[in-house]
């Protein structure tokens, strides 16, 4: 069953958890700093709001897929309504100024 959950609580929750994804990047990018591009990530929220699984389904480095995906199994949304939710959410990657 598909669940429901507003386009913007899914986004607030991404936007809170992007500094846990840059923070993955910049250890990353310690080891290889020509590492840049989109990473994306499929991962689905499960009846009770917790992510059930995550995902890279468009990789950059396996050590920095590992910690993104890492870091979103621990990601809490709103219980949504109805069931599940898929979400396949893009992230931009870019040296620190």
């Amino acid at each position: 069953m598909q669940g429901g959950l507003s386009v913007d609580v899914v986004k607030r929750v991404i936007a809170y958890g992007r500094g846990q994804i840059r923070l993955c990047y910049e250890q990353a990018w310690k080891k290889k700093p020509s590492l840049a591009g989109q990473l994306v990530v499929q991962f689905l929220i499960g009846a009770d709001g917790h992510v059930t699984t995550a995902q890279v389904t468009q990789k950059i480095d396996p050590d920095l897929d590992d910690c993104v995906a890492s870091h979103i199994r621990r990601w809490e949304f709103p219980t949504p309504s109805g069931g599940s939710v898929s979400v396949s959410a893009p992230f931009t990657l870019s040296p620190p100024p």
